[in-house]
């Protein structure tokens, strides 16, 4: 067996991209509303052994491309463990409301160990404050 990727491999990304599409009630939606039946030449879809016709649901509008797609998920969901750190349920969800955390989240911050990760909590050690980067971001800082 060969080396362990360091991250997600590009075509298990899109083939579960794919995957969501092929279930999505956006395109189920799209299929019933059209009555399984090709728009262009009236075929119906069929299952019938030996006639059996399959349909598709096509984006009127384009799909944007797959590499602006993948990007888009590399950068923002399967980044770099470095810009991600674990939490309980409650702290995660704390984050994303934009509460003020308790020292106990991190135990360091940017003068201490960490180097520019956190900011605006406290740290246990020194009690310099930091804010995370996430809220940074959101807020365009």
């Amino acid at each position: 067996m060969g080396k362990k990727l360091l991250t997600t491999p590009r075509g298990k990304v899109k083939a579960a991209l794919r995957q969501v599409w092929l279930r999505s009630r956006e395109r189920a939606a799209a299929l019933k509303r059209d009555k399984y039946t090709c728009q262009c030449c009236n075929t119906k879809q069929s299952k019938a052994k030996g006639k059996e016709f399959k349909v598709e649901v096509h984006h009127k509008t384009g799909v944007l491309n797959w590499d602006e797609i993948m990007s888009v998920v590399y950068k923002f969901l399967l980044c770099d463990p470095a810009d991600l750190v674990t939490m309980c349920k409650e702290c995660h969800a704390a984050e994303h409301e934009g509460e003020e955390l308790t020292s106990t989240l991190l135990d360091k911050c940017d003068t201490c160990i960490h180097k520019g990760d956190v900011y605006d909590l406290e740290c246990v050690d020194c009690k310099h404050f930091y804010a995370s980067k996430f809220e940074k971001r959101i807020k365009g800082e």
